[in-house]
């Protein structure tokens, strides 16, 4: 049987905020190559509508209720994974939080929560990954999606930024 790099068949992502968003996107796009697909979030009625919105593209899903910041939590999603999926080969890290004030006017309670839940998910997921790749001697593919799309829309304004200040030599102005 020839796969193409997108053939996902057999796998399973775990995609935390896969809810909704771009998250909602991802999913979408794993169950289309074949993934089965682990939709982990807190808001337990929207997960359960993405599963059907999943599952109506021919995938198997499943809705996990999750609190990244919380260790324990984050370990019961992926046991709940293997448990009623038997594998776990794609972990999403997509789940964050962000509170629309500057900085320096945030309250430290929103500064933990932003910390937390933007950082510590990769830390707590991490560590649940590792700790079953290691039982199992199992190769995971982990991306951390922000991180990732943050990283590509720094170079893309590095880029423009670039562009824009050769325009300005050569043409003078702003």
């Amino acid at each position: 049987m020839q796969t193409t790099p997108f053939d996902l068949t057999g796998k399973v992502a775990i995609v935390t905020g896969g809810n909704g968003g771009i998250g909602l996107g991802m999913a979408r796009g794993l169950a289309r190559a074949g993934a089965s697909i682990v939709i982990a979030g807190r808001n337990k009625a929207k997960s359960e509508d993405a599963v059907r919105d999943i599952e109506m593209l021919g995938a198997k899903a499943l809705a996990v209720t999750v609190d990244v910041t919380d260790k324990v939590s984050v370990a019961d999603m992926v046991e709940t994974t293997l448990k009623q999926l038997g594998r776990l080969d794609i972990l999403i890290n997509n789940a964050g939080t962000s509170v629309r004030h500057p900085a320096h006017m945030l309250s430290l309670e929103d500064w933990h929560t932003v910390i937390d839940t933007n950082l510590l998910k990769s830390r707590l997921s991490g560590d649940e990954r590792s700790r079953w790749r290691q039982d199992h001697q199992h190769r995971l593919n982990d991306v951390d999606f922000r991180r990732e799309l943050r990283a590509r829309l720094c170079r893309q304004q590095r880029r423009h930024r670039a562009v824009h200040q050769v325009h300005r030599v050569v043409v003078g102005g702003r």
